[in-house]
């Protein structure tokens, strides 16, 4: 199989494990750090590498090149395999089985991966084995023995109709047509609204409730809390002038005392 270049795709990398190594001398014991790292453009192209060095970085740097001289092509019927297969590697089994549009990858950490790096969005797995080495190398030679219907009928120089039958032909022809371009998957992963602190389940540290924030045991602690917009205060009412005060009656004054109503008293 020739090598495809590397330089003509976008790829991008995944850490799966970094485990530390050491190597017996005569002296005592080295310790490096291991890193198995896999690549792929989630277009069809994957690859899995292994680096060892004295820091992580390079250890993972290491991998990164190592990958890269290892893509292999993944052939896509839509969004998941054309059929169902099995790989084994060393003491790990892996079965991958493809599915239906919007079941997703139904996979754990170390096939998930590998299936999500060559873009494999609908898929049925299962993995026997604790080494996550081994079940990654099970899964790229399970995607490396995969053959589209159209290969496998070039390869015997037979028609399409010989291989698959007349019905299943014609389902695979009208897929292939009416299947939209792929987003890029960079758009679909960075494009997405930034969620916000206690908007889904409140804050991690806390409980599951909506407000959740503060320790484990409950929301002792209230959350953020929205602010609302202040509305204008009202104007402040127009008192009318008041009415003038009446002015006040002229007062009469009381009739003064005759002079013979005052002898006859006295």
């Amino acid at each position: 199989m020739p090598r495809i270049d590397a330089k003509q795709l976008n790829l991008e990398e995944t850490v799966v494990k970094v485990s530390r190594v050491a190597k017996v001398v005569k002296g005592g014991k080295r310790f490096n750090f291991r890193a198995l790292v896999v690549i792929g453009d989630r277009n069809g192209h994957v690859g899995m590498g292994l680096g060892k060095a004295a820091e992580v970085p390079d250890a993972i740097r290491k991998a990164g090149e190592d990958a890269r001289k290892r893509l292999v092509a993944v052939p896509l019927v839509g969004t998941t395999i054309p059929y169902q297969i099995r790989a084994t590697f060393s003491s790990s089994e892996v079965m991958l089985k493809p599915a239906a549009p919007g079941t997703g990858v139904i996979a754990g950490g170390a096939v998930r991966a590998v299936v999500e790096a060559a873009g494999i969005r609908d898929i049925l797995t299962k993995s026997f084995g604790h080494s996550e080495l081994n079940t990654v190398t099970a899964t790229i030679e399970a995607l490396r023995e995969l053959r589209t219907p159209d290969q496998e009928a070039l390869r015997r120089n037979r028609s399409l109709v010989d291989v698959i039958g007349a019905k299943a032909a014609a389902r695979y022809t009208e897929l292939m047509a009416t299947m939209p371009t792929q987003p890029a998957p960079e758009a679909e992963r960075f494009d997405r609204p930034r969620r916000e602190r206690g908007e889904r389940g409140g804050d991690r540290r806390g409980g599951r409730g909506g407000s959740g924030g503060g320790d484990r045991g409950g929301d002792r602690r209230p959350g953020p809390v929205a602010r609302q917009p202040q509305a204008a205060p009202p104007p402040a009412p127009v008192n009318p002038p008041a009415p003038p005060a009446p002015a006040p009656a002229p007062q009469t004054p009381p009739p003064a005392a005759s002079a013979s109503e005052g002898s006859g008293q006295a």
